[in-house]
Order: structure tokens, then C-alpha cells, then sequence
């Protein structure tokens, strides 16, 4: 191994570089990363409580951001992650599923979906770790969609992350690195966070969330005319209803 190679590999601070620029990411007074974590409002999600430092969902964000898309590889933690994966087809049914989550206690998240490789308005998650621990959950969510919500909804178990298979192909033919475990726990010994994320979502920032869902629902095309449904009939997107001259016999 060449002296570049050797420094490369020991090289943690360039996966960072966004991230100091942002002020995102310091070194704390030891010389370890130190991530600050915040809420923001512009997030499409809620999230359920029990979704908060849970086992399940981990590093989420460490996992994806660091992990897979720069330094390469999946996580071993995100191989045993298993999603079921709601669909719903209306922000009405948005909506009850978000009172389902609430009601169900299970750790999971639902709103609207901006990335533009998800071909739906609307998703739903709920999180398991492996195999077996998510087929459980996909037969409780399942029943409990038909039964208050709608049995015509598309109810999915799949693993890890989309972004994780788009890639780095399919999810059953992924396997874990044998060096891979020696960067993990290298990784954490000088990494940590610094979260200031309540345990519940404020009733003001659910409120402030739930109304971009109902404009997103007015946009999109074409719109998801159920959001009515919460405005008394109003509209809520910019549209003209124009005159037409057309029709023979119209001056």
C-alpha cells in the first residue's frame, strides 16, 4: 500500500466536506466529528415517538449519507432493516394513515413524497429489523389499513433503502464487505451527534406539515382533488377556469 493509499484510507474529515462548510459538522475539543442535528420545518414527514433513538431506524442518515453514497458501501445494520411500505392513494387517506401510526405505537413516518424517483404522491413507513420481524409487521399493517382505512391500498415489505438498490442493485443480492466492519467501528469512535429532536412532533410543526401536504395535493398533476375534503371546498392552487369561444354559435 502506497503512503497516498495509507492516507486516503485514514481520510474520514473528506466524506465531511459539505457538511464543515455548512457548519453541519465541527471538530469537537478532542478533534472528533460532532454532527448538530436540528429540527427543521421543511421536512415532508411526521414521524411517530417511537421512532425517536429507537434500534430500528439507528443512523439513518449517517448510514445513507456517509456510508452508501460516498464511501461505498451499505451498512451492515441496513442489511437487517425491513420497511413496509404503505401507499396511499389520496392525502384523505394520508391523513388517517398518520392517525393509524399514532394509534399503532410502532416506530414509522408518512407524508409526501419529493423525491422524484418515487412514482406516488403519498408514502407511509414502518420499520422492523429482519426478515421474520417484518413479515410480522406487514400482516399487522396490512389488516389494520384494510380495516380503517382502505383495502385497495398497496401494502409492501421490502428492505433497506430505495437509494440503496438503485445503487447497488437488488436487495437480495447485496452482502456485507469483510473490511467493512473494521471502518463501522472506526467511524464511531470519532463520530457522534449532538440531537436537539423532541420526542414528540409539536402540535404547531404537525400543523404547519399537514397543511404543505394539502398543498402539495393541489399541485400535483393532476391534483388530488380530496384535499377539499379539509379546506370547506377551497381551493387551494393558483388555477384559471377560463372562458372558452369554441363552441359554434358563442360571440
Amino acid at each position: 500500500m502506497s503512503l497516498y493509499d495509507k492516507l486516503n484510507r485514514e481520510d474520514l474529515v473528506q466524506y465531511f466536506e459539505d457538511q464543515f462548510n455548512t457548519g453541519e459538522i465541527r471538530f469537537d475539543s478532542k478533534g472528533n466529528l460532532k454532527a448538530f442535528k436540528r429540527l427543521t420545518p421543511d421536512i415532508p414527514w411526521l414521524f411517530t415517538k417511537e421512532i425517536v433513538d429507537t434500534p430500528v431506524v439507528g443512523k439513518c442518515s449517517v448510514y445513507q449519507t456517509f456510508f452508501a453514497m460516498k464511501m461505498g458501501f451499505i451498512h451492515s445494520a441496513c442489511h437487517e432493516c425491513y420497511k413496509v411500505v404503505v401507499k396511499p392513494k389520496t392525502v384523505v387517506q394520508l391523513m388517517k394513515l398518520r392517525d393509524l401510526q399514532v394509534a399503532l405505537k410502532l416506530p414509522s413516518k408518512c407524508g409526501i413524497e419529493t423525491r422524484s424517483f418515487v412514482p406516488r404522491l403519498y408514502g407511509g413507513y414502518f420499520y422492523a429489523r429482519g426478515l421474520e420481524e417484518g413479515r410480522k409487521l406487514h400482516e399487522l399493517v396490512s389488516k389494520r389499513v384494510k380495516e380503517r382505512i382502505d383495502g385497495d391500498i398497496e401494502v409492501i415489505l421490502k428492505r433497506g433503502c430505495t437509494e440503496f438498490e438503485m445503487k447497488f442493485g437488488p436487495s437480495d443480492k447485496w452482502e456485507i464487505i469483510p473490511e467493512q466492519y473494521e471502518v463501522e467501528k472506526e467511524f464511531f469512535s470519532i463520530y457522534s451527534e449532538d440531537m436537539e429532536v423532541p420526542v414528540e412532533t409539536p402540535k404547531h410543526l404537525e400543523a404547519y406539515i399537514k397543511k404543505n401536504w394539502l398543498k402539495w395535493a393541489a399541485s400535483a398533476t393532476p391534483p388530488d382533488l380530496t384535499y377539499k375534503e379539509y379546506t370547506g371546498g377551497k381551493k387551494l392552487a393558483l388555477t384559471c377556469e377560463y372562458i372558452t369561444y369554441h363552441e359554434k354559435g358563442k360571440e
